[in-house]
């Protein structure tokens, strides 16, 4: 009887452990869409190079205080990583807005 309980008591463990994992990575791509929707709506701004490091500093604060994975292990943290890699290594302004059209994307379809 002790080994029945003690596996059901893993089971609902291991089950509440992968509904958080599972949950905070949906939290961080809700976070990752909204400063996803910032850039898509100043992509024509001249100054959109200022605005992206902006916006990535308080992507990187929103994720903190969510005690969220700040590491390229997520996934919606290497989207961005490609996004500021894009940025940095071109400087024609239709590849830059159309790398922040793909990012918005990204992120709205793993919401």
């Amino acid at each position: 009887m002790i080994f029945k309980n003690n596996t059901i008591y893993n089971f609902i463990m291991n089950r509440a452990l992968e509904f958080e994992r599972r949950d905070n990575i949906h939290k961080g791509w809700i976070i990752s869409k909204k400063y996803a929707d910032i850039l898509i709506n100043n992509k024509n701004n001249k100054n959109i190079h200022n605005i992206l490091h902006s916006i990535y500093g308080k992507y990187l604060c929103d994720l903190h205080s969510n005690h969220l994975n700040t590491t390229n292990r997520m996934k919606y943290n290497r989207a961005w990583q490609t996004l500021l890699n894009t940025f940095k290594n071109c400087k024609s302004d239709s590849i830059v807005r159309n790398a922040i059209s793909q990012f918005h994307y990204t992120c709205h379809i793993n919401i």
